[in-house]
């Protein structure tokens, strides 16, 4: 019994290690992943939305760097919509940052959960409801139900904490 509990903590490890390294990834990889391709034409004003786009990723980037991760998310939020003015519904470059900006929403829904800013938690741990609805920005199945059951759960601890679970 003494090695399969051993095995199973092994493989929690090496998801927790999988899953901290995606996050982690997706956060790098929206760093200009809404770039053009070479030769492909922009549309009056997308030069200055792609512009935004960068700038909104620099300041996510340099906030949550900076141990701010509340000021962060607002960042990442502008990204998100921004790359849905400029690529539309169902863009790679949205679904990589709905999926991020839902994880994120969780985390620091979470976070402030444990500080005790209710307020706050239920505002974060919405957004990520709202973007892995089936109308939501996460378009992707597999990424949205993962990222809705943990959003729910979520909630749930939200809602115990508050001592509201009828």
């Amino acid at each position: 019994q003494r090695s399969s509990s051993e095995g199973w903590r092994s493989r929690q490890k090496e998801k927790a290690g999988q899953s901290r390294q995606s996050r982690s990834s997706a956060s790098a990889a929206m760093s200009g992943a809404h770039r053009r391709k070479a030769g492909e034409k922009l549309v009056a004003g997308e030069e200055e939305l792609l512009r935004q786009i960068d700038e909104a990723d620099r300041r996510f980037s340099d906030l949550k760097n900076q141990g701010k991760p509340a000021e962060a998310t607002q960042w990442l939020e502008r990204g998100v919509f921004l790359r849905r003015r400029v690529h539309g519904e169902g863009s790679e470059e949205l679904e990589r940052a709905a999926q991020t900006l839902a994880s994120e929403c969780n985390v620091i829904g979470m976070t402030a959960v444990a500080a005790g800013d209710m307020v706050a938690a239920h505002e974060l741990l919405k957004k990520a409801d709202i973007l892995t609805d089936t109308g939501g920005l996460v378009k992707d199945d597999a990424a949205r139900l993962r990222l809705r059951a943990v959003t729910f759960n979520n909630l749930g601890c939200f809602y115990k904490r508050r001592g509201k679970l009828h």
